[in-house]
């Protein structure tokens, strides 16, 4: 008779989760959908398709291209098909497939000597640039300073963004956070479940702020002692972009970079829900 009553209690609490996990998906379908992306983003199976799917799974704002488009010259030629490195011999068309490599474009003396695209990829696909991005925004940085919008890059933070006191970017200098030496903890391992860099990718697909998260980070080693890569560090910059600029990240590349280097096609700046641009990557 107890073990019947136990065995009810089970399955009306496997039922009850059950029911609000449904409930969840179906009032909360985008981000649930968001969530499995993120969860499965660097799946052998799917990783391909996310990479250019980025634009449909996250929100973003248009980065418009300029009136002129610049045009390399074509002289394509056919590329040697092997290669030596480190006394061993290299197939290209082996490398190229055995990396899943989508694009792959190569300029001497400024003409296209070579470009194909693979994997379904074509020349107007679009794909997330992750990191690339990081030196756009150190180059809107360096835009802002000689514009006078912040005073010095030794300055600390904090001294613009009193939101980050009381978090591990206390006090650190502007230097310090471009060198990616801010000393903050942070575990930037994409193949850990819990690493932090896949917790910020959870928050973020659940609609949480991504400024939030950076402030949440604590201190661990001396700022500007130990060089460290941390994505979260650009987000920062990425912050101070838009309280000196007065302008949004987004704002700011367009009309300082990308409508005057003759870019051939809009760009798409992934932005948290609540409009933030993920300034670290996308």
């Amino acid at each position: 008779m107890a073990n019947s009553s136990l065995a009810k209690r089970i399955f009306r609490v496997t039922l009850s989760i059950l029911v609000i996990s449904i409930l969840f998906v179906a009032y909360h379908h985008d981000k649930a959908h968001r969530l499995y992306k993120v969860v499965t983003l660097f799946n052998e199976d799917y990783i391909v398709e996310n990479f250019r799917q980025m634009g449909d799974i996250f929100p973003y704002h248009l980065v418009a291209k300029g009136p002129e488009n610049f045009k390399f010259k074509t002289l394509k030629q056919t590329l040697i098909s092997e290669f030596e490195h480190h006394n061993k011999s290299y197939n290209v068309d082996s490398m190229l497939a055995d990396s899943d490599t989508t694009g792959f474009l190569v300029i001497k003396n400024d003409a296209i000597v070579f470009e194909e695209y693979y994997l379904g990829n074509t020349i107007d696909t679009l794909n997330i640039s992750w990191s690339v991005n990081k030196s756009f925004v150190s180059a809107l940085l360096g835009i802002a300073l000689e514009e006078n919008l912040f005073d010095s890059i030794q300055d600390p933070i904090d001294k613009y963004l009193p939101e980050l006191k009381g978090s591990g970017y206390q006090g650190v200098s502007i230097k310090n956070i471009m060198q990616m030496s801010s000393g903050v903890v942070f575990d930037e391992d994409y193949a850990a479940f819990f690493s932090d860099i896949n917790r910020m990718g959870r928050v973020v697909a659940l609609g949480n702020s991504i400024n939030e998260f950076a402030a949440s980070l604590k201190p661990g080693r001396v700022a500007g002692e130990y060089h460290h890569y941390v994505s979260m560090d650009t987000q920062v910059l990425g912050m101070l972009l838009k309280q000196v600029t007065k302008m949004t990240p987004t704002e700011y590349l367009h009309q300082k970079i990308w409508s005057k280097l003759g870019m051939r096609a809009d760009a798409k700046w992934l932005v948290d829900d609540l409009g933030m641009e993920l300034a670290f990557g996308p």
